[in-house]
């Protein structure tokens, strides 16, 4: 008898050392899948946030013109494009954008230049009393409040253009996607470049006479020199 309580008494501690086996098991299990659907979830938002980015101020099918139509080959007016001032008394104009390019001035201050183009700390300007350009270092230019509205024009080859990469893009009235559409552009068109702002390109629309403001994740931005 003492035997077989033994026995019974083993048999039943083992019984309840698989179940807690088992249910660790199970639990187990059941966390791993957890993390599995989560991670699956995770990886959906991601998917459709870049969606979304990529359909960014995308217009209608039905409102895509039905020519595309490229920039003047001539050039634009200085008026259109930011003034700027040198700062100090000693600003050196580069040929690149690099402080190894050569380089001419120094120009005097208060001078009014022409915003073209922007990359990292450096400022691409056209100077209208030289009608040349060339490339700053940010901290030696300002921006003016006076228009400079002089008749010159800046030639095509110091300008940057943006060319849409999706199939339609709405291009509006200020820098955001609450503003009023001006026009609708379709894939591949291509724009001047006249400023830019928190992740939008203004761009000038030779059909319509005026500027406008592009999302800058439905272009393609490229500087000719």
């Amino acid at each position: 008898m003492r035997q077989s309580s033994c026995i019974e008494h083993t048999g039943t501690s083992t019984r309840a050392t698989n179940q807690a086996i088992l249910k660790r098991d199970l639990s187990a299990g059941f966390m791993n899948g957890c993390r599995g659907v989560l991670l699956l979830l995770l990886m959906a938002a991601l998917y459709l946030c870049a969606c979304a980015a990529a359909k960014e101020d995308q217009a209608p099918v039905s409102q895509i013109p039905e020519k595309a139509s490229s920039p003047a080959t001539t050039g634009l007016p200085s008026r259109l494009f930011p003034t700027f001032e040198v700062a100090g008394d000693s600003c050196h104009v580069f040929l690149h954008p690099n402080t190894k390019s050569p380089y001419f001035g120094p120009l005097v201050k208060s001078e009014k230049l022409k915003r073209l183009d922007l990359q990292g700390s450096w400022i691409r300007v056209w100077i209208p009393r030289l009608r040349v350009s060339g490339w700053v270092i940010d901290t030696q230019v300002l921006e003016a409040d006076e228009p400079g509205a002089g008749p010159e024009s800046v030639p095509a080859d110091f300008l940057s253009t943006v060319t849409v990469i999706v199939k339609r893009a709405n291009i509006r009235e200020a820098p955001t996607a609450q503003s009023q559409i001006v026009m609708v552009a379709k894939r591949n068109q291509e724009f001047w470049l006249l400023n830019e702002k928190e992740g939008w390109y203004q761009i000038w629309l030779p059909d319509l006479k005026e500027r406008g403001w592009i999302s800058g994740k439905i272009v393609a931005r490229l500087r000719r020199q």
